[in-house]
């Protein structure tokens, strides 16, 4: 846990087969500051984590439903960073104001990143999470 924690704020000098394990602590850290736990509870919204085409998102649903007219759509969420830092769980505050406002479903992609993983990696992860996507949504993403 020590090392753990030395790693929450920055990956920065570490070993890439070391990134994993540095961003599961980061994720494990983040859900547990008030941070979050301001935005969960601000928001009226469900989050449940879901491996969609081999890849980990994170589902987002408003409490009171998805808005008729959203029904058969999903928005896809990419977290910002240059496919190098930041993740899903960083920034989530953007989709649960995304879904609240337009009562949709949103889907976020926690892509894989650089440096223990390269090009083309991040984009393979949208895009197997796309796919399984349009064969529920009728396209209509």
């Amino acid at each position: 846990m020590d090392y753990c924690l030395q790693r929450m704020s920055t990956d920065e000098g570490a070993d890439r087969r070391d990134m994993p394990a540095i961003r599961k602590c980061q994720a494990d850290a983040y859900y547990e500051t008030s941070a979050y736990k301001t935005v969960h509870q601000r928001y009226d919204v469900v989050m449940a984590p879901k491996e969609i085409g081999g890849v980990y998102t994170e589902v987002f649903k408003p409490t009171r439903g998805v808005s008729r007219k959203n029904k058969e759509h999903v928005l896809i969420n990419l977290h910002g960073g240059g496919f190098r830092f930041g993740s899903v769980v960083t920034v989530t505050w953007s989709p649960y104001r995304l879904r609240r406002s337009d009562q949709i479903k949103v889907i976020s992609i926690d892509y894989r990143m650089a440096p223990e993983y390269t090009f083309p990696a991040a984009t393979e992860d949208v895009v197997a999470v796309y796919r399984e996507l349009i064969k529920t949504h009728n396209r209509r993403i």
